[in-house]
């Protein structure tokens, strides 16, 4: 496959988000071989493998003139054919991964982690409204044109060089003085601005500091950590492209249930219903990777002189 790129270098298309994943999935195969990522060199094979698929980010929000609309084609995640098409395509990815471990007989040592960082939303496109996005969308404007004086120039959306403001399905606001808070807090909420911006709510304050650091400078606060966050409506947006019918960063529950599955040639089928988060997946990797090695010390230590069992190895997808 060959990357189809427009001039200003963004992937673009269905098929074009495939060519991109495929070398990822490449260079993890040449890596399973014990050959570097190019298959240029021969080079030890990693204990820990990770990569990540776009093509269902993709597929789930583009619209390809000329070809369809990806998404999905209800409420109940019923996938349009686009989409359908990319999981089919990450599906084989997945198969020719574990077919590598395989051959080379590393799949029984293998523990497999496939999980997403986001969902998008809305899942039903019926639903989506950005910018002026369709014709007849009643958004107007977004939380960081209304603060455009109060955020530095880098993020105003005026500023057509600058790195631009933080908003997807959800607004993310630094201010340039924090002591402007208030003012920025009451201009949001006026009920023009809630109506033209889809406000759903907004989070600022001491509010943060239950899960996230506390906004500042060190050493009382986290830079990382925006003043104000504002939550749109459900499917409202603050994109002003009509490529996309779906987005993602924020709160909803589409855009935060996502699947985990783990996997080992050992395990028995299971469906889980806990409630779990994506930032388990590093804790769990590091103790399968720390119970392996014990496991192949210990089995050293009874067969002395022989070879322990492998500590077992991670792909995360």
């Amino acid at each position: 496959m060959k990357e189809r790129k427009s001039l200003d270098g963004k992937l673009r298309g269905f098929h074009a988000i495939q060519c991109h994943d495929q070398l990822k999935v490449n260079a993890i195969v040449n890596e399973i071989d014990g050959k570097n990522h190019d298959r240029t060199a021969n080079a030890p094979v990693p204990n820990i493998f990770g990569m990540n698929f776009r093509a269902v980010s993709v597929g789930q929000k583009l619209t390809e003139k000329g070809v369809g609309t990806g998404g999905y084609l209800d409420s109940q995640g019923t996938p349009s054919p686009e989409l359908l098409s990319e999981f089919q395509f990450i599906d084989d990815s997945i198969g020719a991964l574990t077919s590598a471990l395989s051959k080379r007989g590393l799949l029984d040592s293998v523990l497999i982690i496939i999980t997403a960082k986001q969902g998008q939303s809305p899942i039903d496109h019926t639903h989506y409204r950005g910018i002026g996005t369709p014709a007849t969308s009643p958004i107007s404007t977004s939380p960081a044109t209304i603060l455009e004086s109060l955020i530095p120039f880098s993020e105003s959306p005026a500023n057509a060089s600058g790195i631009g403001p933080t908003e997807d399905d959800v607004s993310l606001t630094w201010l340039g003085d924090a002591s402007t808070l208030p003012t920025a807090i009451a201009e949001l909420d006026t009920p023009a601005n809630v109506t033209d911006a889809a406000i759903g709510e907004i989070f600022s304050g001491p509010m943060f500091s239950i899960n996230f650091d506390t906004p500042g400078l060190p050493p009382n606060g986290d830079p990382r950590t925006p003043d104000i966050i504002v939550t749109p409506n459900i499917g409202a947006t603050y994109s002003g492209s009509g490529k996309r019918q779906a987005e993602h960063g924020g709160f909803s529950h589409d855009d935060t249930n996502v699947l985990m599955l783990v996997s080992n040639p050992g395990f028995s089928a299971l469906t889980a219903n806990d409630p779990v988060t994506t930032m388990q997946v590093a804790p769990t990797v590091l103790r399968a990777r720390s119970r392996s090695a014990r496991a192949a010390g210990r089995a050293a230590g009874r067969h002395a002189g022989a070879a322990g069992p492998s500590a077992k190895d991670v792909l995360m997808l």
